[in-house]
């Protein structure tokens, strides 16, 4: 998929060049580096599908995860991990997990402790090369958390909002003596919009115009800035509280961007300059996800300029207009958005609309075309604690992603496209865009990245360090082990800035890991293992919850129902799905020589027991004297070899081959010998010995003194969602109470027809279907059904 990306930009490029008639050829630079960019740093998005986003403490939170390239949105296999994080309203991890992607992406869970906290928190969903570009570019999607276990006065308590009051002006620059239209946002610290009364000032107090917000806290008034007069914006909210902001700064030259949509669907850009002398030329390139959509060039006349954009021409989604100088540089920016013109018709049927408790539920998907679609599907309870999820698929990848901060209402964007929805989308393009996208990447020398895209496996990184000065060491041989069975091994070398990093494949669930290096070469060196977390802190801002007294019985009800859950299903709820494995080998495959040390007679010295009864392996005297040397016979090079031996204990390396004959036979259950040259990675050994111990975690073994070992996380094994069988009258008239909530989560459908059944809890249920095909086209549908 990536080559094919890459291949589809190439040929784009070279179509600009051979057609001087899209656009101006004086812009070819521009698309040439922006193409060259885009090429290089081919963007991923992320969509986290959460089964609902309202829970109480104990619940399962599934989620399915959605990777798309972020030019054409299509499905994209190239990173091979995903990383989600549930965040607390402090910013702090209490959830994390790294999760396995392939054709079509991944899925997981979270099992939320009993002792989480009532509050507000944050799912967020990312990938390593997605924090090259920071977390404005991550998913992020708030969720509620209830522990109806604590007492009442723990439940989220009301806070008095603080206020924050944005400035935004259209194109960005204000210039002195240009009228130009100033954006406003006004929200509480929720980032929700607020209503009031605003006036525009001058720094003398004097009331140059009033207005107030148009929608969710958004509008605009016009200003023609003076040279030396100061203005500010006051608001005066509805209970009587004040929220103020200093006028953006204005400037003696610049230019200055309007941007109107005439009654023939075209987009009418005017440009103003001042202290700019005439017929000088400036630019406008329109650009649609990173895709050049228009070129044009135009002379300054009377201090002004003029562009006109067909809307057709542009893509579908959030486009950036932006202006350039004559020399090439952007000076203003603006963002405009086109209802995406085609849509997914993929539908949703039920066999009816009501239902018994524990009645089979059918669903069929009749319009599935080609069964080349990725889709998960959600069923949970509407009531008053739980609301229709707000962000789907399509209204993320063709407007949030596309944004920075929190967007109220996405799919306010996506209803009747009449005149307030337009005008309202129109705001949104001025306070919520500024400069997501950098020129400045683009156009400068094309960037080095710091965090690679795992396109093989997940990668454990970390930096050689030389303890004697403290600083990063290049060029040092490091190992990482995963002792327990299967063993693995791997290996890297440390570049110019100490980093090295293992492509680790195959390891799921947690345990640990052992990295060091071979101190018989390198005795002054260690290895710091990073954290593949991102460390950077979200967008969205901190959310207080708001519970009512009305919503107790709700509560109670929720509560009961995952206590019976846990008191009833308990094992049902923790079935993991165990990781297909080629084979049960260590790394090394199969040995050539291998001894079950139980079928010979138990030694109490290592030294006797390779004496004895292993004939690859001699055993001599150093130099005459009592010391013992440990030595190899390779058949390969027929010569017996001590040193370049890969000598492990459980799959971990022993780089001074003599320290073998202090390991206690009676904790080894079998030796395994290669006696032949082993390639590891860049690393040649003459031979291969590994004493399994019968616990397999090297107790009671003495490692290196330099080797770090640590508790770390693999990928997450995959938990079975459980969805109880009522088609018997035998099972469908049980005592055993379902009181489930969620009554089907299924993050991979695969048929145009399925089913579940209801469960003991009586109410609305809405049915989620999220996804996109192959094209790029999101899919999302929903219907509603009710339990009785």
């Amino acid at each position: 998929m990536l080559q094919t990306i890459k291949q589809f930009f190439a040929g784009l490029f070279f179509l600009l060049l051979a057609c001087p008639s899209f656009g101006q050829t004086a812009l070819l630079d521009v698309q040439a580096k922006l193409a060259a960019y885009t090429k290089q740093q081919l963007p991923e998005k992320i969509f986290l599908h959460t089964d609902k986003t309202f829970y109480t403490a104990g619940e399962i939170l599934w989620f399915k995860i959605y990777v798309v390239d972020g030019v054409a949105h299509q499905p994209l296999s190239e990173s091979k991990v995903a990383y989600v994080e549930l965040l607390d309203k402090t910013n702090a991890p209490v959830l994390r997990a790294k999760i396995a992607l392939g054709q079509k992406g991944g899925n997981g869970s979270f099992q939320l402790p009993f002792h989480l906290p009532t509050g507000s928190y944050t799912i967020r969903g990312y990938t390593s090369w997605m924090k090259n570009l920071g977390a404005a570019h991550f998913f992020e999607e708030r969720l509620t958390v209830v522990n109806t276990l604590k007492s009442p006065e723990m439940v989220g308590k009301k806070q008095t909002p603080s206020h924050v009051l944005q400035l935004f002006p259209e194109g960005g620059n204000l210039v002195q003596g240009h009228s130009s239209k100033i954006a406003f946002h006004l929200t509480d610290n929720t980032g929700k919009g607020v209503d009031g009364q605003g006036y525009l000032l001058t720094e003398k107090n004097d009331t140059l115009s009033s207005f107030r917000p148009y929608k969710f806290g958004m509008g605009h008034f016009v200003l023609t800035p003076q040279n030396g007069t100061r203005y500010k914006v006051i608001f005066t909210l509805t209970d009587g509280k004040t929220v103020s902001a200093p006028g953006p700064q204005s400037y003696e030259q610049g230019y200055t961007m309007r941007v109107e949509e005439t009654s023939n669907h075209q987009l009418k850009i005017t440009v103003q300059a001042s202290n700019q002398p005439d017929l000088r030329e400036i630019y406008l390139l329109a650009q649609t996800r990173q895709v050049v959509k228009a070129a044009q060039k135009q002379v300054i006349s009377n201090g002004s300029a003029v562009f006109v954009v067909d809307k057709n021409s542009l893509g579908d989604g959030v486009s950036q207009l932006t202006i350039f100088d004559s020399e090439k540089k952007p000076v203003c920016e603006r963002l405009f958005f086109m209802q995406p013109r085609s849509k997914n018709k993929v539908s949703l049927r039920v066999s009816k609309d009501q239902y018994a408790s524990r009645e089979r539920v059918d669903l069929s998907l009749p319009s599935l075309p080609n069964g080349k679609q990725t889709m998960s599907l959600s069923v949970y309870q509407l009531d008053e604690l739980q609301s229709p999820q707000s962000t789907n698929i399509d209204h993320y990848l063709w407007l949030t992603s596309e944004l920075t901060g929190m967007i109220e209402q996405p799919a306010y964007y996506f209803s009747a496209p009449d005149t307030e929805v337009q005008q309202a989308t129109d705001y949104l393009m001025l306070t919520h865009g500024w400069r997501r996208f950098q020129w400045e990447r683009a156009l400068g020398q094309l960037p080095t990245f710091s965090f690679p895209r795992e396109q093989f496996s997940q990668l454990v990184t970390g930096r050689v360090i030389d303890t004697r000065t403290n600083t990063a060491a290049k060029g040092v041989q490091a190992f990482l082990s995963i002792p327990r069975s299967p063993q693995k091994l791997f290996s890297a070398i440390s570049d110019y800035n100490g980093f090295v990093q293992f492509e680790v494949q195959g390891y799921f669930g947690q345990g640990e890991i052992i990295v060091q290096t071979n101190s018989q070469k390198d005795s002054f060196y260690k290895v710091e293992i990073f954290n593949p977390f991102a460390e950077s802190l979200p967008v969205l801002p901190p959310a207080e919850i708001d519970l009512a007294p009305s919503q107790e019985s709700s509560l109670i009800t929720r509560s009961i129902g995952m206590q019976t859950q846990h008191l009833y299903t308990a094992d049902s709820l923790v079935q993991f799905l165990r990781p297909h494995l080629k084979d049960s080998f260590p790394f090394y495959g199969q040995p050539l020589y291998s001894y079950q040390l139980d079928d010979y007679v138990r030694f109490n010295t290592m030294e006797e027991v390779l004496r004895e009864y292993v004939r690859e392996i001699n055993v001599g005297v150093r130099g005459g004297g009592s010391s013992l040397r440990f030595k190899l016979f390779n058949e390969t090079d027929r010569v017996l070899y001590s040193d370049d031996v890969l000598l492990m204990v459980d799959g971990i390396p022993y780089f001074n081959a003599n320290n073998t004959f202090e390991i206690d036979p009676l904790k080894i259950r079998k030796l395994d010998v290669i006696n032949r040259h082993y390639v590891l990675g860049n690393f040649l050994f003459y031979g291969l010995v590994n004493f399994t111990s019968y616990s397999g975690n090297h107790e009671g073994i003495k490692l290196d003194p330099k080797a770090v070992s640590l508790d770390y996380e693999g990928l997450q094994l995959q938990r079975e969602f459980y969805s109880p069988d009522y088609s018997s009258i035998q099972d469908r008239t049980n005592r055993i109470p379902d009181f489930r909530n969620t009554l089907y989560w299924s993050p991979d459908i695969s048929t145009q027809n399925l089913h579940f059944f209801t469960s003991d809890t009586k109410g609305r249920y809405l049915i989620s279907l999220q996804g996109i095909d192959e094209d790029g086209q999101p899919i999302s549908t929903s219907s509603v059904i009710e339990v009785k």
